[in-house]
C-alpha cells in the first residue's frame, strides 16, 4: 500500500535482511539489504546504503532499529530520522516504565506491575507480556488466580522480565499520531481494530471522542515530534479509553491515515500552519489479505 501510494511522489526504497521477503511488485533496484537491528553492523550498513543510494529520510517499522538510528543520527546525517526522541523510544519500549509513567501522568492505563513471585491484582482475567519486545510477541492471559500462579511458575524460570497488567474488555483502538519537528500535533487517525495476527489484519477509522480525548492528554503530557502509535482498550464497562501500549514508531495502519490524506512526511515539515489537527472520515476501512506470488523454474546452463 505504501508503494502504491508514495511511489508518484518520492523515490522510496524498502529495506530488510531478507529482501525477497519484500513486496515482489517493488523493483529490485529499489530494495535494500540490511541486517537485523540488534546486528552489531546494522548501523554500518543503514550509513552505507544511505550514502549510496543518497537518502533524504528514515522511517522505520521495526522496533529493534530505533534506538540504533536515534543514538546515530549525527553519523546518518543528512538523512533525517523521522521518529520521536531517543528518551521518549526508551521509555515506551520499556513496557514497565511505560505503565509507570503514564499512571504518573494521570493517564488512564491498565495498572502494570513488574511479574515477580509476590504479582497479585485485584481480579482476572490478566495480561502477561514481555517487558521489553514486541507488544504481539509471547502474549498469556491468566483467567483465574490459579492459571495466573501457574504462569508465575513457568516464566519466572524464562531469562527475560515480564510484565503483568489487568485485560480490560471492550473495543480495541490502535491510534496513529502525526507530528512536527517541534512535537506540535498535527493528525490523529484513531482506527478501530476489527481482527489482529500480531499486526491488524482489519480495521476501520471511527473517530472516538473518549479515545480522542484521551490521545490528546497523552501528547500534551509528552509531546513526541514525528509518528508514533498508541494502542488502547475502550472499557465497555464504563466507556473509559486504557493506553495499555505506545509503540514509538509507524504502525502498520499508516496507510489508513495516509489514504486518508494525512501524511507522515508532510506533517513532520508542517512547522507554519497553526490550525486544529487533521482527522480522517470515518469508515474508512483497511482489510489485509496475503499475496501468493509464485515464480517460474531458473534453468542454470552448465
Amino acid at each position: 500500500m505504501l508503494w502504491k501510494l508514495w511511489k508518484d511522489k518520492h523515490s522510496i526504497y524498502f529495506a530488510d535482511q531478507d529482501i525477497s521477503r519484500i513486496y515482489p511488485g517493488i523493483p529490485r533496484i529499489q530494495r535494500a539489504e540490511v541486517p537485523p537491528g540488534i546486528d552489531p553492523l546494522f548501523i554500518s550498513k543503514v550509513i552505507a546504503v544511505t550514502k549510496d543510494l543518497t537518502i533524504d529520510l528514515i522511517i522505520s517499522q521495526v522496533d529493534e532499529e530505533l534506538v540504533a538510528l536515534k543514538e546515530n543520527e549525527k553519523a546518518l546525517a543528512p538523512a533525517i530520522v523521522i521518529a520521536p526522541p531517543l528518551i521518549f523510544i526508551k521509555m515506551f519500549l520499556d513496557k514497565l516504565n511505560a505503565g509507570q509513567s503514564l499512571a504518573s501522568n494521570e493517564i488512564h492505563e491498565p495498572d502494570t506491575q513488574l511479574l515477580t513471585e509476590k504479582s497479585k491484582l485485584d481480579s482476572c482475567p490478566l495480561l502477561v507480556k514481555p517487558r521489553i519486545g514486541r507488544g504481539s510477541r509471547d502474549l498469556f492471559i491468566a483467567k483465574s488466580d490459579r492459571e495466573f500462579e501457574k504462569l508465575k511458575e513457568y516464566l519466572l524460570t524464562r531469562n527475560e522480565d515480564f510484565i503483568v497488567q489487568e485485560l480490560k474488555l471492550g473495543i480495541e483502538y490502535s491510534v496513529q499520531m502525526l507530528a512536527n519537528s517541534k512535537g506540535e500535533l498535527k493528525a490523529i487517525i484513531p482506527v478501530k481494530i476489527n481482527a489482529k495476527r500480531g499486526s491488524t489484519t482489519s480495521g476501520k477509522v471511527e473517530n472516538n471522542r473518549s479515545v480522542i480525548d484521551t490521545c490528546l492528554k497523552f501528547h500534551s503530557k509528552y509531546s513526541p515530534t514525528g509518528t508514533y502509535n498508541i494502542q488502547l482498550i475502550l472499557s465497555e464497562i464504563d466507556g473509559i479509553a486504557f493506553i495499555f501500549e505506545v509503540n514509538p514508531r509507524v504502525s502498520t495502519t499508516m496507510c489508513l491515515g495516509l489514504f486518508g490524506g494525512a501524511d507522515p512526511i508532510e506533517s513532520y515539515f508542517d512547522i507554519q500552519s497553526k490550525g486544529p489537527f487533521k482527522t480522517v472520515e470515518d469508515g474508512l476501512e483497511l482489510q489485509r489479505f496475503w499475496v501468493n506470488s509464485i515464480y517460474p523454474k531458473v534453468s542454470i546452463q552448465e
